[in-house]
């Protein structure tokens, strides 16, 4: 999901305008209010959703199309086998050909014009997005209408082997790393395996090798359908001739009804700890909570814990990295619909990992027990300000912002109103979501060890193992 201070979900998004528990400052306030730039939004006959939003600070246009299908729906849909990786395999091959630019046409087209594109899978949504020249807006939408309408399956075909040989060299890469299956170990612990969730975006090597040309062109006819889709214009465009040139292009595909079943993941069952051993040197926890749900009033709050422990350099987590006792002290957001979760990670280069639980509890405690002050909470902030001011400047970002503003919060205007919802959470309500939400009773814990360390795990753990990725 897109880089922000720690969330990959737009959640609790307020209007703009609207009244905020606490007041924001005059400055936060003049950001907020510089955020909401001109938007129109229009639903076309086919489905589709339209967000165009003019900027002529450069003669150049991005567009990006976004839709609700990710690697969760590798598996249990009625539209193809089970195959964990499918979903970032169709990424892949979206740009193998469609029928009017068949053979890897599509990225040739756009390079003889100087545009530049990319595309990303998440479990929950995936996406194609390019920047233009702005004269090059005809040619990048016919191009996007013909792919939506279906994959050319020659072109398809000639390309599946190659494509899959990318994406084992992607693999190789998380194999060669430590810690690089960290992630793919803590969805195994969460999910069992007959859920979506349990398996990495890239799924594993034998299921990939099973995907056939008539799975790919399923998956992507049913989440690229115009009414599972969003597309947003940012650039140098007149917004109705923009508008009129999507309804003449990606407004006449025909419509695609798809009925498949709703993704939602299952609550694991907490607590529960975890050991994953793996060729690294010293010892990583992971401590994982859920988060509240994305309407819940103290979501920002819960959002912002992530920010407070990754920034952590004092108390008890700052003595430790100052006195080398731990290497490495980060904490993020993985947001799913519903909630999510909030992961801290306490990287130690040597001890045991109970030493760590109980360092981090006590770091919690002094938040529930201490409110973070106002110069505190402005380290926080500060990061949130900057984030905000780079979406505003990049206009990929901020295409992918409005994006997700729709699919998941039904507003393309929600960015305002969201960063001003954290930017408004005080100290209670930090030590408040503290208390509430990071509790031992509601959390898993993982450690990644050394098999010779294994001693290092925590009593009663789950044998965490991934031999579908080696």
């Amino acid at each position: 999901m897109v880089p922000r201070p720690t969330i990959a979900l737009l959640a609790c998004c307020l209007g703009p305008g609207v009244a905020h528990a606490a007041a924001l400052s005059p400055a936060d306030q003049a950001l907020v209010d510089g955020l909401a730039l001109p938007l129109h939004v229009a639903t076309l006959k086919n489905g589709l959703r339209v967000v165009v939003q003019p900027d002529h600070r450069a003669p150049v246009l991005t567009v990006h199309l976004q839709v609700p299908f990710g690697s969760s729906r590798d598996t249990g849909q009625p539209g193809w086998p089970d195959r964990p990786g499918l979903a970032h395999l169709v990424e892949h091959l979206l740009y193998a050909g469609s029928p009017r630019a068949p053979d890897g046409a599509y990225d040739a087209l756009l390079s003889a014009v100087g545009g530049e594109n990319n595309a990303w899978t998440e479990p929950y949504a995936m996406a194609v997005h390019a920047t233009v020249p702005v004269e090059a807006m005809g040619l990048l939408l016919a191009l996007e209408a013909d792919r939506m309408a279906g994959l050319d399956a020659d072109s398809v075909t000639a390309k599946i082997d190659s494509e899959r040989r990318v994406v084992e060299r992607e693999r190789a890469i998380d194999l060669d790393t430590p810690g690089g299956l960290d992630s793919a170990a803590r969805r195994a612990l969460l999910y069992p395996r007959g859920q979506g969730q349990h398996w990495p975006v890239l799924g594993t090597p034998a299921a990939v090798g099973q995907v056939q040309v008539g799975d790919i062109l399923a998956f992507q006819g049913a989440a690229f359908a115009p009414g599972q889709s969003v597309l947003v214009l940012v650039g140098d465009v007149d917004p109705v001739a923009a508008m009129d040139a999507v309804a003449d292009s990606l407004g006449a595909v025909p419509p695609r009804p798809v009925a498949l079943p709703q993704v939602l993941a299952e609550p694991p069952t907490l607590p529960i700890s975890g050991l994953y051993l793996d060729d690294v040197a010293g010892t990583t926890l992971y401590a994982i909570y859920p988060l509240p749900p994305d309407a819940a009033p103290e979501r920002p709050a819960a959002d912002l814990l992530a920010d407070w422990f990754g920034l952590q350099r004092q108390g008890c987590l700052g003595r430790m990295l100052q006195r080398g006792r731990l290497d490495r002290l980060t904490a993020w957001t993985e947001p799913e619909p519903g909630g999510g979760r909030l992961v801290i990670e306490l990287d130690a280069p040597r001890g045991p990992a109970r030493r760590l639980v109980a360092k981090l509890d006590q770091a919690v405690a002094d938040l529930v027990d201490h409110a973070p002050d106002q110069a505190e909470l402005e380290r926080v902030r500060a990061r949130w300000r900057a984030w905000a001011a780079r979406v505003q400047e990049d206009p990929v970002d901020r295409a992918e912002i409005l994006a997700r503003c729709v699919l998941e919060d039904g507003d393309a205007a929600c960015f305002p109103g969201h960063v001003a919802a954290h930017l408004a959470v005080d100290g209670p309500q930090l030590s408040a979501a503290a208390r509430d939400w990071l509790s031992p009773q509601r959390r898993a814990l993982l450690v990644v060890t050394a098999p010779k360390h294994a001693g290092r795990g925590l009593p009663d753990s789950v044998l965490v193992d991934l031999p579908e990725q080696r």
